[in-house]
């Protein structure tokens, strides 16, 4: 099973990294992968202004994608949708 998140607000946000993640998580709630806390990145840190919301999975017999609003706000309510796969990763 594989799970994936939103962390922190803008771009520097103190705390820790900002993006969306992704980890392989065992039935009984384990973190199976990677062995680091943090997980993967799909994201990249999103660009100045502009906060990742709503993470989404889907996922088959051929692999799983994560999707997640991409929010700007710099000019109003620009939105789009992000989205990157997870297979192979969440195999691993």
């Amino acid at each position: 099973m594989a799970a994936a998140w939103s962390r922190g607000a803008y771009v520097n946000n103190p705390g820790g990294p900002t993006g969306i993640f992704a980890a392989r998580v065992g039935t009984d709630g384990s973190l199976a992968w990677p062995s680091a806390n943090a997980g993967v990145a799909l994201s990249g840190l999103p660009p100045a202004a502009t906060t990742f919301h709503y993470v989404a999975m889907a996922g088959g017999a051929g692999g799983t994608l994560a999707s997640w609003l991409v929010n700007s706000e710099t000019s109003g309510t620009t939105k789009s949708i992000g989205g990157a796969p997870m297979y192979p990763l969440a195999a691993q």
